[in-house]
């Protein structure tokens, strides 16, 4: 029988291991409370604010250490991500509820939580960036390597697991667009009419995020593969046109998987959003892994397979609407479906199309499990109608 790591090599090679990996870009807490009985601060969000905020980083701390690792055991996930925590000195400011129920930090922002997944998020008459800045003033800046507490948790999963998993480093830096502007219009009208300005901002963050790379792996040799994680689409479509983010995204994603590969590493894109019009771009910039597949944005997993064939690994699989809203049943005919189309020849990982997120019903997580369990074994055999 094959190790989790080796299963997962093997797929990302194209090739039929025992049978399909598994695993998930994230877990939040409210399935980590279910699943281990207990309240866990794992991925709260607002939970995890207002600790950090009562001084209770080392309870923090050993939620990220113990309880995403007993959730990795008890759904079998071949898959362990690795996300660097807080750093235990930082300064953490409480939110502040208005009667009207937002929150702020008085910093003339105001922010409402999402009842569905327990996000902050920012309100649209709130300021979102900044003024134009004098071009002078973006200047390159050596990253440093983040306060040696933010390895806290990683280094113990990466010691449980390093042997036997594949070991993603989620980084934490992604490629987007600037933001100059107190409004996304006025951002929006600033990234046609200030080119000078958005030129040299790219080639800073760009300059930046190749360093804090090489830092970061050198600190994380046991790592297999690297997350980007930046969405790059709404539901319709991508949110600027190709030949744009061929100009702006790709050089950069590109200098990272140029150094990513050069270590016999592989290079994962979690992109939410319809990304269809950017799927080859994604392959020129050396992307190996698609994540965040979603069905409800117009991305078919058997469209995208014959599309990419044996270029771009996909992962995904279980839609997030199915997991929350939905029944068994519904979980179970999407999986054979993934199963059917995409896992055929390898270069497939099974998951939901974003994240185990709150509002997820346990059933249909078990669901998903027990589907694998009974036809994810290769190679894929006749399957139960859809």
């Amino acid at each position: 029988m094959m190790t989790s790591k080796e299963r997962v090599w093997r797929a990302l090679a194209f090739e039929e291991p025992d049978r399909v990996p598994f695993g998930e870009f994230a877990v939040d807490f409210e399935m980590v409370t279910h699943v281990l009985g207990r309240p866990s601060l794992f991925r709260g969000r607002f939970l995890e604010d207002q600790a950090l905020a009562e001084g209770r980083w080392e309870e923090l701390a050993e939620d990220y250490r113990r309880d995403y690792a007993e959730v990795v055991e008890h759904f079998g996930w071949d898959i362990v991500i690795l996300t660097l925590m807080p750093p235990r000195n930082g300064s953490y400011k409480p939110w502040r509820q208005a009667p009207d129920g937002l929150y702020t930090h008085g910093d003339g922002r105001w922010f409402a939580r999402s009842p569905q997944n327990w996000m902050i998020q920012m309100r649209d008459d709130s300021p979102h960036g900044d003024p134009l800045p004098p071009l002078e003033s973006i200047v390159y800046r050596e990253p440093a390597l983040p306060d040696a507490s933010c390895f806290v948790a990683l280094d113990a999963l990466i010691e449980r697991f390093g042997a036997t998993h594949f070991i993603v480093l989620r980084l934490p830096l992604g490629f987007d667009y600037p933001l100059f502007g107190l409004t996304y219009e006025e951002s929006l009208i600033n990234l046609l009419e200030a080119e000078a300005h958005v030129e040299r901002w790219l080639d800073v963050e760009r300059r930046k995020a190749l360093a804090l790379t090489r830092k970061l792996l050198d600190r994380c040799p046991g790592a297999d593969a690297v997350m980007l994680s930046t969405d790059y689409a709404h539901n319709g479509g991508p949110f600027v046109a190709p030949a744009l983010f061929r100009r702006w995204i790709l050089p950069g994603i590109r200098s990272v998987a140029d150094e990513v590969h050069g270590r016999g590493k592989k290079l994962i894109q979690h992109a939410c959003g319809n990304n269809a019009a950017l799927l080859e771009l994604f392959i020129e910039a050396g992307i190996d892994v698609y994540q965040s597949i979603q069905f409800s944005a117009g991305m078919d997993l058997r469209l995208l397979k014959e599309q990419c064939g044996r270029r771009l690994a996909l992962w995904g699989g279980a839609s997030v609407e199915s997991m929350t809203a939905g029944s068994p049943a519904d979980v179970r005919r999407e999986v054979l479906y993934a199963l059917r189309h995409a896992a055929p020849g390898g270069g497939f990982i099974l998951g939901t199309s974003h994240s185990v997120g709150v509002g997820t019903k346990p059933a249909n997580y078990e669901a998903l499990v027990r589907t694998l369990g009974a036809n994810g074994h290769y190679p894929i055999g006749p399957l139960a109608a859809l």
